[in-house]
């Protein structure tokens, strides 16, 4: 009888370092992880709303912003320069990097037919709130 419950006792004991191998061993490979950043829009539009310069704020509604946040992030990631694709990805090589001036002369472009009361410099002051916003969320990285 006594045999038994000492092979209970290690038994439990094994299992029980086993485990906590284990789950350490997880534990510190998640830690080392970087995060994975997460967008939500609303979100971005207030943060970029919030540090838009006053001149910009009057006259810039909050769903203006959430237009150009849309094409602006469309723009990132399925046009010619997907940053945000191919941040975490090893196998595609280094990030690519896009022309703040291409992204604010061809989201000017595009809200010439739909928001004709923003400008380019309006638009400008979107674009870099917006890119301070994805640095914050860990999306991008600042440079």
């Amino acid at each position: 009888m006594l045999v038994v419950v000492v092979v209970l006792v290690l038994i439990v004991a094994i299992s029980f370092v086993v485990a906590a191998v284990v789950v350490g061993r997880e534990a510190r490979r998640l830690g080392a992880q970087r995060k994975r950043p997460i967008y939500r829009l609303e979100d971005a539009v207030e943060h970029v709303a919030d540090r838009l310069p006053f001149e910009v704020a009057a006259q810039v509604t909050h769903e203006d912003v959430r237009i150009l946040l849309r094409w602006h992030l469309n723009a990132l990631q399925f046009e010619d320069g997907a940053i945000l694709a191919v941040a975490d990805d090893p196998t595609v090589g280094d990030p690519l990097v896009v022309s703040d001036r291409d992204a604010v002369a061809a989201l000017a472009r595009r809200a010439r037919a739909t928001l004709p009361e923003v400008t380019t410099p309006q638009i400008q002051a979107v674009v870099d709130a917006h890119l301070d916003y994805l640095v914050a969320i860990g999306a991008i990285d600042d440079v």
